[in-house]
């Protein structure tokens, strides 16, 4: 985006490069003091001069006078594109002023609105001349989409425009000087006096008055063909960016448009990618996280294989121990007796035995001899080791 002060400096440099230069506008000065075919002739050439701008060629505005027909044909074009932009709106604006109470705020702002147009529309006009046809200008679409491209840069641009103002103000400065006068003098004189003593004075401040408006006509006519020569000149920089040179057919995208679409398409994948890679990561995240909990699974299974083992080896030493197995299968098969009820009573001292098992005992066995007991014992004593062994 370019500045004021650049596109201002750029294009009176342009214009002060050539040393005939205010020849060129005098001559454009005097034809703007004709009404509509002067003014038509004046911004054919100005926009031609903004059209070489566009296209990236420098200095001053061409001193040939022989292509009128061409300029001509630039300045209605020019015209004609403005029309159609802002006709619809002053239209409306006109209309607006029938409102009652509120027709004039609204007309305010209408004018407002036709002001911003114009802008856009110096712009649509300006395409027209590049492509010596009407139609471009008037692709509404088109143009406004160059607008949005680079708003701020328009509006430097028409800033320049706005001298016109400053230039109006000051001859309507100079223009009441001498009018001033002579309106008081006509007012204050009698008719006796404006045919008598008054009467050359009158007519000497009307003359004067007269020339004073012919004056600030031309030169304000001469200044405001520079402004607009500048101004045209800083739209043919502005539109420079979007590359002229590389225009086909007005219904093809322009190169903006293609390099716009390119980065649209850039940020679609770049954000593809961060999605994909963001889902990767995730992925990534969730099976790291499930790996430990693998690697902890096998562990707590071989630890309860070890719980479960230690019952499983006190139960097979106490299988590998015929004594206490034993003991254990007389004591759970010992009679009880019941007047005792759920208590079993204390067997009797000294091996007294009850008189069902004197009925039932068979004849004393002879004695065993000595050594008779000691396979019990070997037995025992095998048993245990056999357990401590399944135990290691």
């Amino acid at each position: 985006m370019k500045s004021l002060n650049s596109y201002l400096r750029r294009a009176w440099n342009d214009l002060s490069s050539d040393e005939g230069w205010w020849r060129v506008i005098l001559v454009l000065g005097l034809l703007n003091c004709v009404p509509l075919v002067g003014q038509v002739f004046m911004l054919g050439y100005v926009y031609d001069w903004a059209k070489e701008a566009a296209w990236g060629m420098k200095g001053g505005p061409s001193h040939d006078s022989g292509d009128i027909g061409r300029r001509g044909k630039y300045g209605l074009m020019v015209l004609g594109v403005l029309f159609v932009w802002t006709a619809p709106i002053i239209i409306v604006a006109e209309l607006l002023r029938f409102v009652p109470i509120v027709g004039g705020v609204l007309c305010f702002l209408v004018d407002l609105l036709c002001i911003i147009v114009s802008v856009v529309a110096s712009a649509a006009a300006l395409r027209s001349i590049i492509y010596e046809r009407m139609m471009p200008g008037l692709q509404f679409g088109r143009v406004l989409g160059m607008a949005r491209r680079d708003p701020g840069g328009l509006w430097q641009a028409f800033a320049i425009s706005l001298l016109n103002v400053v230039l109006l103000v000051a001859a309507l400065f100079l223009l009441l000087l001498p009018a001033g006068p002579f309106a008081a003098s006509i007012v204050s004189s009698t008719p006796e006096q404006l045919l008598g003593s008054n009467l050359i004075i009158i007519v000497l401040l009307g003359m004067f008055t007269i020339v004073v408006a012919l004056v600030v006509w031309v030169s304000g006519s001469v200044l405001s063909t520079l402004i607009n020569a500048l101004y045209a000149r800083a739209l043919g920089y502005w539109m420079e960016q979007f590359e002229p040179r590389k225009w086909r057919s007005p219904a093809d995208p322009m190169p903006f448009e293609i390099q716009m679409e390119k980065e649209k398409k850039e940020k679609a994948e770049a954000k593809a990618r961060a999605k994909a890679e963001k889902k990767a990561k995730n992925k990534k995240a969730k099976q790291a996280e499930q790996e430990p909990d693998e690697q902890v699974g096998p562990q707590d299974a071989s630890s309860d294989l070890k719980g479960d083992a230690k019952p499983a080896k006190a139960d097979s030493v106490k299988a590998a121990d015929p004594a206490n197995s034993a003991a254990e299968r007389a004591e759970e098969t010992a009679p009880q007796d019941p007047k005792a009820g759920s208590t079993q009573e204390a067997a009797p001292a000294d091996g007294a035995t009850s008189p069902a098992e004197e009925k039932a005992a068979p004849a004393e066995a002879p004695d065993a001899p000595p050594n008779a007991a000691e396979p019990q014992g070997d037995s025992h004593s095998d048993a245990i080791g056999e357990s401590q062994e399944l135990e290691r």
